[in-house]
């Protein structure tokens, strides 16, 4: 039997023997996370029968306690248990002094704020928790109120957010070069936004009825009207591979109540889903005998961003389905 080498977003169910292709090799002390397209997702294991165990956003410092080599790839172990492989993990010797001029801390008990790439919101950065404090460089007075360019460079308006303002302080933050220790203190990783791999396995559907997803947004909208979605399943064209490793039924067949998912660039009618983030509605009605959809949405790109926004989408069986 000839076993395909290609390894994506979850691992070949093979026998954890044969994943294994070398010895644990010595681990850095600490990995900066380098994926600026969502979170990172933090398993239970490097092998076969892995869940999620947290997930961890961009820029975040993890301290790695050993590795091990899997089916070519390098797994390290954080200091709480989990595993990420290198390929989302930046490691060796870096060191970054940013002068701040004062702490934004997010009181939007809602959930997660967006962070932009400038204040004209052209493109999503990241996100924030509700509660997390982080320094900011400047502040910027635009038509629609105060924006503040964070120490990573993106862009978070004033809105739902505390100022700490006037308190100048230069923070450092160093990274070691691999070693072989194992570091005293630990970073706890946190939940931020969806996983971006999918996992293996599938388990028992859990829920969630709040809302941690950034305001106008569609996960937004969908998560409002379906509470059964679970929180930080990530962008719209990750949903059914988050959905899915979290249990719940992904297909093709079309049925009211399910939520729709939609891969980036793909037509939604008329229009075209953004080909970075993709798009997810709620199934209002099915038609099979016309095999139509209608879907309510939210979206900053609709009058009504938080929706709800009604379209009829034909030929429904050409779209991602989840099941709740």
């Amino acid at each position: 039997m000839k076993l395909s080498t290609k390894v994506t977003g979850a691992l070949i169910a093979l026998s954890a023997t044969a994943l294994l292709q070398a010895a644990p090799v010595a681990a850095a002390s600490t990995g900066t996370v380098n994926y600026d397209q969502g979170a990172t997702t933090v398993w239970t294991s490097p092998t076969t029968g892995q869940t999620a165990k947290s997930y961890v956003q961009n820029g975040q410092t993890l301290q790695l306690v050993q590795s091990q080599n899997v089916w070519g790839t390098t797994w390290y172990q954080t200091s709480s248990g989990g595993w990420i492989p290198e390929t989302y993990l930046k490691l060796g010797t870096t060191t970054n002094q940013t002068t701040t001029a004062g702490n934004i801390t997010v009181s939007y008990s809602g959930g997660a704020i967006t962070k932009w790439t400038s204040p004209q919101a052209t493109a999503v950065k990241g996100y924030l928790s509700n509660g997390e404090t982080v320094g900011y460089v400047k502040k910027s007075a635009e038509a629609d109120g105060n924006w503040y360019q964070l120490t990573d460079g993106s862009w978070v308006s004033e809105q739902h957010t505390t100022i700490v303002a006037g308190n100048k302080q230069t923070t450092a933050t160093t990274t070691t070069a691999a070693q072989t220790t194992t570091p005293a203190t630990t970073q706890a990783e946190t939940a931020v936004q969806a996983p971006t791999q999918q996992a293996p396995a599938t388990q028992t559907p859990t829920y969630s009825t709040n809302n941690t997803y950034p305001w106008g947004q569609c996960t937004y909208y969908v998560k409002s009207v379906a509470p059964w979605v679970g929180n930080y399943w990530g962008n719209g064209n990750q949903w059914g591979a988050s959905a899915a490793a979290a249990g719940f039924r992904v297909d093709n067949q079309p049925a009211a109540g399910a939520v729709i998912s939609f891969a980036g660039g793909q037509m939604i009618g008329s229009w075209q889903a953004d080909p970075t983030y993709g798009h997810v509605a709620y199934v209002q009605s099915y038609d099979a005998a016309t095999n139509s959809v209608t879907i309510t949405q939210g979206g900053m790109g609709f009058d009504n961003p938080t929706g709800p926004n009604t379209q009829v989408l034909n030929n429904a069986s050409q779209f991602t389905y989840i099941h709740g």
